[in-house]
């Protein structure tokens, strides 16, 4: 039963996560066995929490047994029996939840990995690294991965802090950036064209045109997983029961217009009086909702929105080709981390595609902020 525990606990304190099998005894001797296995509900009725419904006849079974560090154990048994951490009801419940999930994570195959990417940047004064362990969750929980990271002599994988970098917004900020990403990006171009990397997780929080400017040096011929963070749930995790938005667009009579505006309504609207009045001159196209959705926040709560979203970008990229005279074009976004990527991703590298420039919206207007192509190097 105490090997079952352990098991079933991967060998990890099930409240604090410590493993418990990794101190060697001074020299490459036998491994010290830290762990101690615990019973939920003693092993008499003196014992703690020994009052259960639980018979004495089961209290021996690996049901009732949880592996714990020495520091939790002590807890749990002495002292500190009136708080709800140490209740029975919690550490059953604790107990399930880790051990299933250890039970998930050892059975992910090996070869379906990926190369977590991490993105942060200053959001009106506020940034937001994705963590480790979270991204860990998410890249497993989606996609069946297990997660991978570059190594670097700082220990971080592959991240890309734009913390640094000054005046968030200005005019120089945009290139300082740019520059500031090219060499993990040139780190991830080397570890995919050298075999090491064949598929990418991106978690990113920066504003929109860098976040574009992400998905265009990520471009489209790598496989990547993009995700976002959800506002309601505070999570990186899609929504699986959240119902898929469908996404149209509409292009006006260009006639011989060399320039265009494109509106992405993603994650909220953007009225035509918004624009700057050179903008407001120009062939508006419309990228939005079907039907009587209305964007906002929690419009992108599930990756299918993601796709169908992707696949209307795509087509709309198709239609401007027909638009040859278009030169041109001048983005704006109301959307989310994972929209504002995938478009950067989805754009034509190619000389064909028209140049375009993202905006970045100030209190009260649009500024443009990054004109592309960028360089790759």
């Amino acid at each position: 039963m105490k090997r079952l525990a352990w098991v079933r606990a991967g060998g990890r304190c099930l409240l604090c996560n410590q493993y418990l099998a990794s101190e060697h005894l001074g020299g490459p001797g036998p491994i010290r066995q830290i762990g101690e296995v615990a019973h939920i509900v003693g092993e008499s009725r003196q014992g703690p929490r020994g009052d259960s419904v639980t018979p004495e006849s089961r209290r021996n079974e690996a049901d009732n047994l949880m592996l714990l560090c020495p520091s939790h154990h002590t807890e749990a048994d002495s002292g500190r029996l009136s708080d709800e951490l140490y209740t029975e009801d919690y550490l059953r419940g604790h107990k399930r939840t880790k051990e299933a999930w250890v039970k998930f994570v050892t059975g992910l195959s090996s070869e379906r990995t990926t190369t977590v990417l991490r993105l942060f940047g200053d959001v009106r004064s506020s940034t937001n690294l994705v963590g480790v362990d979270e991204a860990a969750e998410a890249t497993m929980r989606e996609q069946l991965r297990t997660p991978h990271y570059l190594p670097d002599p700082r220990g971080v994988g592959l991240t890309i802090d734009l913390t640094t970098v000054p005046d968030p917004g200005t005019t120089d900020y945009w290139s300082a950036c740019i520059t500031a990403m090219q060499p993990e990006l040139g780190r991830l171009r080397a570890a995919i064209r050298n075999g090491d990397t064949s598929h990418v997780s991106v978690f990113a929080f920066a504003l929109i045109p860098i976040l574009v400017a992400l998905g265009y040096l990520l471009d489209d011929a790598n496989n990547v997983d993009i995700y976002d963070r959800h506002r309601e749930t505070n999570s990186w995790l899609w929504d699986a029961e959240a119902p898929m938005i469908a996404f149209k667009y509409r292009i006006p009579e260009t006639r011989d217009a060399t320039e265009a505006a494109v509106l992405v309504n993603a994650s909220g609207t953007i009225e035509p009086a918004e624009l700057p009045a050179p903008m407001r001159a120009i062939p508006q196209i419309v990228v939005e909702p079907v039907g009587d959705h209305i964007s906002g926040p929690s419009t992108f709560a599930s990756h299918a929105t993601l796709d169908a979203f992707v696949d209307v970008i795509r087509r709309l990229l198709a239609a401007l080709e027909e638009h040859k005279q278009l030169a041109h074009v001048h983005l704006f976004l109301a959307s989310p981390i994972s929209a504002a990527i995938a478009i950067g991703r989805a754009w034509p590298h190619d000389n064909a595609a028209p140049r375009f420039t993202v905006y970045h919206r100030t209190d009260n207007t649009y500024q443009p902020a990054i004109s592309f192509p960028i360089s790759e190097e």
